[in-house]
């Protein structure tokens, strides 16, 4: 269940946002559309079963909890500076072992799409 919630975690990551909701969508993984007021939701998600899920902004991040089944926890923390083009996710796994384990997920910006125009000029 844990290598489920941290595999979907890789690759691609699309944000969006309003004043009171995110929505995160890994890859090829349906929506996950939160609200950011901190109450406590529970949500039967594929592959996982029912997830108890928490979003909230705190000192400029936006911080997701998930407990799953069997009392193991996910926190997610989504980090992204003023300048920066990335976007840091800090994962911390606790309750599936002896200590909590944390990742550091980076992402870049996506690049705007060039379309279907002519290509370089060559010369």
């Amino acid at each position: 269940m844990v290598s489920r919630v941290l595999s979907a975690a890789r690759g691609q990551l699309t944000v969006e946002q309003t004043d009171t909701a995110v929505s995160l969508t890994w890859r090829d993984e349906l929506p996950l559309p939160l609200l950011t007021n901190g109450e406590k939701k529970k949500r039967t998600l594929a592959g996982l079963g029912e997830v108890e899920l928490k979003a909230e902004w705190k000192d400029g991040l936006l911080i997701v909890e998930q407990k799953l089944d069997g009392g193991v926890r996910v926190r997610r923390e989504f980090v992204h500076g003023p300048d920066s083009p990335r976007l840091i996710v800090v994962t911390t796994v606790s309750g599936a072992g002896p200590g909590d384990i944390t990742f550091h997920y980076v992402y870049d910006a996506a690049r705007p799409d060039p379309g279907p125009g002519p290509g370089p000029l060559l010369q």
